[in-house]
């Protein structure tokens, strides 16, 4: 088959604008593609500043509750020092076991006590013996039950 000279004139016009066309659409395909990467770099940088603006907003709060934190534990440490303060005082206060010896003791001999007295007709002198040997006799008492607080407060 032979081509005359219009046919193969056409044959080259028809590949030369094919080969225009392909070029101008993929020319076309390459600065769309270029601007779309634009596009998302211009997204990227700014996601990006958000989340280093979230970052610093983040680390203010965090930086806050440390403060805060460290200001309630401050409290709770004073609060507690108050606490172990007052509670040796109070052991400190409180009676012995040879306190609660001794009161049993004077209970003793201020009843024998209130016994003369009263053999001697010192009413007066008998009945603050008495007295006086009851008070201790309650206190005696009041150790031995305040012992088991004592025991799991120490």
């Amino acid at each position: 088959m032979n081509f005359t000279t219009y046919q193969a004139l056409a044959f080259i016009g028809a590949v030369a604008g094919m080969a225009i066309v392909f070029g101008l659409g993929y020319a076309e395909g390459r600065r769309k593609a270029r601007e779309h990467l634009t596009q998302a770099l211009g997204n990227y940088r700014e996601q990006i500043g958000h989340l280093r603006e979230r970052a610093h907003r983040i680390q203010r709060d965090l930086d806050s509750c440390r403060l805060n934190a460290a200001q309630a534990l401050e409290g709770m440490t004073e609060e507690l020092d108050a606490c172990k303060a007052k509670l040796a005082t109070a052991e400190a206060r409180a009676l012995t076991e040879e306190d609660a010896a001794d009161l049993a003791t004077m209970a003793a001999k201020l009843s024998i006590a209130a016994d003369l007295f009263a053999n001697l007709t010192a009413a007066d002198q008998a009945q603050t013996c008495r007295r006086l040997a009851k008070v201790a006799r309650q206190l005696h008492d009041r150790y031995w039950q305040s012992l088991p607080v004592l025991g799991v407060v120490a």
